[in-house]
């Protein structure tokens, strides 16, 4: 019975706990029974399983700590351990496990620091923790992971600021998500050398400072999120020149000056949140030009003057159109007043 070499039972309803014997299938190299309703803590016999190379026990109801025997699993390479009920802290010896390219650990209850050592794990591809109960500083060597393509830290009580000279050496990141935590310094001019950034969701923290024009120059960037923060000073003027950008927060800081009429050269856009800041002027006619626009949030500014147009064009998409048109604002067909 040692000779086998992978158990998968997903998504289908199991009950109960890993039985501890499951540490004696030496050959084991790769376990799946995610999407169940197992439960209890994992079996400390699981850092039994030397061969084992993939373990995705994600969506279930384990509790306790990840088991420190853990670490005997030198050649995993993917840990998925999302959507449970973990506690404790991560193990520092985690850093040991080199071979890993994925660790999933989200939506869990785990607490305490983002162990240091994460940033000796040169093969990792994906570091996802976000919705947990992590404090301290994130460690400046997880910037410095070249291979890391998915960072999800965010709904945390994450605190520090981005350090330019390491995320420059995350040439290969996609996906930045560090949302709800407690972030400050300024937006580092780096991030327009991240060429390959897709997503960067950082909304509800304290960052504070201008937003700088080189963001607007990314060539993949496709989703901004950086409202609820502490950010001043205008909305750079370059915006148009984010060709693929899809969806824009800049919803609740202090941005003043006018909206930009580029933001309207920016055909792939179809979400723009710019509500609660302190803008004035009118709203450039340009963005009515935006056909895939679906959402567009303008509240609690200083803007004044028509919008009409909005309800002249009908664009077919947008569903969503929030202004202050209960006060210096005109439109008939908004959504939604204030």
């Amino acid at each position: 019975e040692n000779q086998i070499t992978i158990i998968a039972i997903v998504n289908n309803n199991a009950t109960g706990t890993i039985p501890s014997e499951i540490g004696e299938l030496s050959e084991l190299t790769e376990l799946w029974l995610y999407k169940n309703n197992l439960a209890s803590t994992i079996p400390a016999s699981l850092g039994n399983l030397k061969a084992l190379k993939r373990l995705a026990l994600y969506s279930n109801k384990f509790r306790g700590p990840m088991p420190k025997s853990f670490t005997n699993l030198t050649n995993l390479q993917i840990l998925s351990l999302g959507d449970n009920e973990l506690s404790g802290k991560i193990p520092v010896s985690i850093g040991d496990m080199k071979e890993l390219t994925t660790i999933h650990m989200h939506h869990n209850y785990l607490s305490g620091a983002i162990p240091r050592s994460i940033g000796k794990m040169k093969n990792l591809d994906q570091l996802s923790l976000f919705a947990n109960y992590l404090s301290g500083t994130v460690p400046r060597n997880i910037f410095s992971l070249e291979s890391l393509r998915g960072l999800w830290i965010g709904d945390n009580f994450l605190t520090g600021y981005f350090e330019p000279s390491s995320m420059k050496q995350l040439s290969n990141l996609v996906w930045l998500e560090a949302y709800d935590n407690y972030i400050t310094g300024t937006l580092p001019p780096i991030f327009s050398e991240l060429k390959f950034l897709r997503v960067a969701l950082l909304n509800n923290n304290l960052i504070n400072g201008h937003i700088p024009a080189l963001v607007f120059k990314m060539s993949s960037l496709q989703s901004l999120s950086i409202g609820d923060n502490l950010l001043t000073g205008s909305i750079p003027s370059v915006v148009g020149d984010s060709m693929v950008l899809e969806k824009l927060y800049l919803e609740k800081n202090s941005l003043t000056g006018i909206i930009p009429s580029s933001i309207g050269s920016v055909l792939s856009l179809q979400e723009i949140d710019i509500s609660e800041n302190l803008l004035n002027g009118t709203v450039p006619e340009t963005i009515s030009q935006l056909s895939n626009l679906k959402g567009l949030w303008l509240e609690g500014n200083k803007i004044s003057g028509s919008i009409e147009f909005f309800c002249v064009k009908r664009l077919s998409l947008l569903t969503d159109l929030e202004a202050d048109c209960k006060l210096d604002v005109k439109c008939s067909c908004c959504s939604a007043c204030s």
